[in-house]
């Protein structure tokens, strides 16, 4: 099994990563994310499956992933969603992130 871990609460901004997200859902989704007052929760990017992918990270810490799991696919946002002001971006990514 797979062996991600997380990491505490985290502040942004977390950045677009241009080469996972090119030619994907992502590829038109903004370039930044920031926090606010609702926390965000990442993984290490370090403890990712092998052929996953992420999409926003910062430092060594991905808040947005997608991995292939059997005959799909897994996709994580780290966001509560719980801010209704300013988590539109949020939002704009997950649901390109159901659409992987």
């Amino acid at each position: 099994g797979w062996q991600i871990r997380p990491v505490s609460y985290q502040d942004g901004p977390f950045y677009r990563s241009k080469r996972n997200a090119h030619n994907t859902v992502f590829d038109g989704m903004p370039s930044l994310l920031q926090t606010g007052r609702e926390p965000v929760y990442g993984v290490h990017m370090s403890t990712l499956p092998p052929d996953a992918r992420s999409y926003y990270d910062s430092i060594g810490d991905c808040v947005v992933f997608a991995v292939r799991y059997d005959l799909g696919m897994v996709a994580y946002v780290g966001s509560t969603m719980e801010e209704v002001e300013g988590h539109g971006k949020w939002h704009q990514v997950l649901q390109a992130a159901v659409a992987v």
